[in-house]
Order: C-alpha cells, then sequence, then structure tokens
C-alpha cells in the first residue's frame, strides 16, 4: 500500500498543493514534492500526481483533485484499519 503521495513541483497540480495535502494527510499519506528533470507541455497543462504505480491525473485541478478524492477513497476502503471496524 502506497505510503506517499508525489507531486512534482513544477506541475499543474502543485497549483492546488494546499488541497492536495489535505487529501492526502487524511488518508495517512505524506506528499513529497521533488522537481522534474523532464519538463514537458504535459506536466505544465495537465495536473497529475503517483500514488504508488497508479497516476492520477485530472484535465484541470479541480478534475485532479475528484480523482484525486476518489482514488484516496478507493484505497481507504481497501486498508485493512477499515476492515477491522
Amino acid at each position: 500500500m502506497a505510503k506517499f503521495l508525489g507531486l512534482c513541483r513544477n506541475n499543474a497540480a502543485y497549483r492546488a498543493i494546499d488541497d492536495v495535502r489535505a487529501l492526502a494527510e487524511a488518508a495517512g499519506l505524506t506528499v513529497v514534492v521533488a522537481n522534474c528533470q523532464n519538463r514537458c507541455a504535459f506536466c505544465d497543462v495537465t495536473p497529475y500526481a503517483l500514488l504508488g504505480r497508479e497516476v492520477i491525473f485530472g484535465d484541470d485541478v479541480d478534475e485532479f483533485l475528484a480523482e484525486l478524492e476518489a482514488a484516496l477513497a478507493e484505497r481507504c476502503a481497501a486498508c485493512p484499519e477499515a476492515s477491522a471496524r
């Protein structure tokens, strides 16, 4: 199970870092921010983050946040802690 959410400082999702951090921390994840060495047009306009082996993305920041929230909820529902409740 992923323990980190990876985010590039150059990515469009970084504009919503406070929202991303709040969602990740509520799911028990640590946000790791790095500078990508491969700047590309995709990164500038398409917000995305790495959740384990999965790439979460959206057409814009609002859609990205909704997709991230859904992915985190799905992962949390599958957590052993959730099934113990």
